[in-house]
């Protein structure tokens, strides 16, 4: 299976959430951002990067608090829409200086909320992705994000179908975590 699987019962390979997550915090930390939220849905992968959002922000010098970490059941841009809108709300005098979005799709919901209150992204929030999904770089301001390694992702996949796990050096394990690259 390609992509994060609760079930680990079965072959997975997907991108290194925790790697992305570890980036993405050091990219803001380099910025000046000391206080960050987080923006993400149900999904599988979404959960294991809240995981890591939380686990390594402090170690990356970076506040942030359960209030500002926000997990919603709606469909993805939804989801970051809501969520964001969520966030202005509880804490208008308070936002957190980035908010780090559990996909690209949370990332343009997260956008469209700031820009209907008026708040200036980046100078006064900064919001970031994660997928570098096509049209990232299209949106206004474009997304800082973690780029997936799909091809590699796919390659080892077809390996191990294939039965040929051992022509790829990372196809090693039931378990294959590629990293993923810091676009900015």
């Amino acid at each position: 299976r390609i992509g994060t699987c609760p079930s680990f019962s079965e072959s997975t390979v997907s991108v290194d959430s925790a790697g992305g997550i570890r980036a993405l915090l050091q990219h803001l930390a380099g910025q000046g951002l000391r206080r960050a939220g987080f923006v993400g849905d149900t999904h599988p992968a979404h959960q294991e990067r809240l995981e890591s959002f939380v686990a390594q922000a402090a170690a990356h010098g970076i506040e942030t608090r359960p209030a500002w970490q926000v997990v919603r059941s709606e469909p993805a841009t939804l989801a970051g829409y809501e969520g964001t809108r969520a966030l202005i709300q509880l804490h208008r005098g308070a936002l957190p200086r980035a908010i780090v979005a559990a996909s690209d799709a949370i990332a343009i919901g997260a956008l469209r909320a700031l820009q209907e209150h008026a708040i200036p992204v980046p100078s006064q929030v900064a919001v970031t992705g994660f997928d570098d999904i096509p049209f990232a770089n299209l949106i206004t301001p474009a997304l800082t994000t973690i780029r997936q390694p799909v091809s590699a992702m796919a390659q080892t996949a077809f390996a191990w179908v294939s039965g040929q796990p051992s022509s790829l050096p990372l196809a090693t394990g039931p378990h294959v975590l590629l990293p993923g690259e810091l676009i900015i």
